[in-house]
């Protein structure tokens, strides 16, 4: 979980760049204004991806003959409610 969080903030710290610059005054509007009408549509974006892949990888770790690995199986209803989002 601690990856994942650290990877999101990594990869999607780029998104908000625009936004800051402007909020300190180094920016007009105008160069932030089209990040931010994108702004939720591309957080989303690579929230989704990212969520995917760490689903498929946790699903293909199950193949493991490991007792524990089975308590921890995902649903299939999780893993679609987690990347219908």
């Amino acid at each position: 979980m601690v990856l994942l969080l650290g990877v999101n903030w990594l990869l999607l710290a780029g998104l908000f760049e625009p936004i800051r610059q402007y909020l300190e005054g180094r920016a007009s509007f105008e160069s932030a204004e089209r990040r931010l009408t994108q702004l939720p549509l591309l957080t989303a974006r690579g929230v989704a991806v990212l969520a995917f892949a760490c689903r498929r990888s946790a699903v293909h770790s199950l193949w493991v003959d490991s007792t524990i690995l089975l308590l921890s199986k995902p649903t299939i209803a999780d893993f679609i409610t987690t990347c219908s989002c």
